[in-house]
């Protein structure tokens, strides 16, 4: 269970819902340290993942150049192609890394998955994705008959099923808005008793098609927040943009112990994070620390000799006022 959504291309959030932690931490990769196939990877990238064997496996990131990926679960749709000739072969965990090391936008993406065979990783993870920049979105699909690749007019992404039923479904909440609806049932005076009447209908639960819904929504009518004197300063900028990001991404968020698993084990948003395209800035929070954090991919970053990491999990801070 997760969620990503590119917002007017200048941000790019993700959450991701599970039952465990896989020991994810940010990674910062420099320019040419890992290598792929015969080549090392020509841009700098920073995201969440682990690192397994030295090379990083991202569940989602973002380069030097703001392209953006991330690595949502596919089950019961994912089916990955065997090694062909005159193909790379590229493991599902590691093609976020890939596209992200040598590609600098969605129509470099494009062309590589020309001339690349997803096949199974070890962990046997079944995947798709959203890639982002600063002009758009495309969803990649593995599935039976070969790789699949969607433009996504809305720019979002949940779980299975597939994107074409995702964009299908939209047509059943076209009349969402909101603003109060306009009565078209009786030739009398209707008078709505309540705001927010105008979105009557948008799903509550935490399904993939209903998240998926929930977040259209919220990305194409949220919008900055009007502040208090006490609320504003000077160089608040781009901080009331994130925080009206993560605000987005609440709206699809997992609260703990509302989505449960066969095996009894309660699912949460571990963690959301926002990539800023522009400035290069990853910003994350974690079911346990809404205080949000960031991260810049720096030139000294870009530039290092070894991988760099940064722990995601900290305590709760809270701040008294007495």
């Amino acid at each position: 269970m997760c969620t990503a959504i590119n917002i007017d291309g200048n941000f790019f959030a993700r959450t991701l819902d599970y039952e465990r932690s896989f020991g994810e931490q940010i990674i910062i990769t420099p320019r040419e340290r890992v290598t792929y196939g015969k080549a090392q990877n020509r841009y700098a990238t920073i995201g969440i993942g682990v690192v397994k064997d030295g090379s990083p496996l991202y569940f989602d990131g973002m380069n030097e150049w703001g392209l953006a990926v991330a690595a949502l679960n596919f089950p019961g749709y994912a089916a990955y192609q065997s090694p062909s000739e005159g193909k790379a072969a590229v493991s599902a965990d590691r093609l976020a890394g890939l596209i992200l090391g040598f590609c600098r936008n969605i129509d470099e993406v494009k062309s590589a998955l020309d001339n690349i065979a997803v096949t199974e990783d070890e962990g046997g993870a079944k995947l798709h994705w959203l890639i982002s920049d600063r002009r758009g979105s495309i969803t990649v699909e593995p599935v039976e008959g070969g790789l699949r690749v969607y433009d996504n007019p809305v720019g979002v992404l949940t779980n299975s099923p597939d994107l074409p039923f995702h964009l299908t479904r939209l047509a059943d909440y076209a009349q969402l808005h909101p603003q109060d609806p306009e009565n078209r049932l009786a030739r009398t005076n209707i008078t709505p008793y309540s705001r927010g009447m105008g979105a009557i209908g948008l799903p509550g639960d935490f399904s993939s098609s209903s998240r998926f819904v929930r977040g259209v929504f919220v990305k194409e009518n949220t919008r900055v927040a009007e502040k208090s004197p006490a609320e504003t300063s000077k160089a608040e900028g781009s901080a009331s943009e994130i925080t009206r990001i993560f605000h987005i991404a609440d709206a699809v968020s997992v609260p703990c112990g509302c989505v449960v698993t066969e095996e009894g084990r309660p699912v949460s948003t571990i963690y959301t994070v926002v990539f800023d395209l522009e400035n290069l800035n990853l910003c994350f929070t974690t079911y346990n620390c809404r205080r949000i954090r960031a991260v810049k991919l720096t030139d000294a970053l870009m530039t290092a000799k070894d991988l760099q990491s940064y722990p995601l999990y900290r305590p709760e801070e809270i701040e008294k006022l007495n």
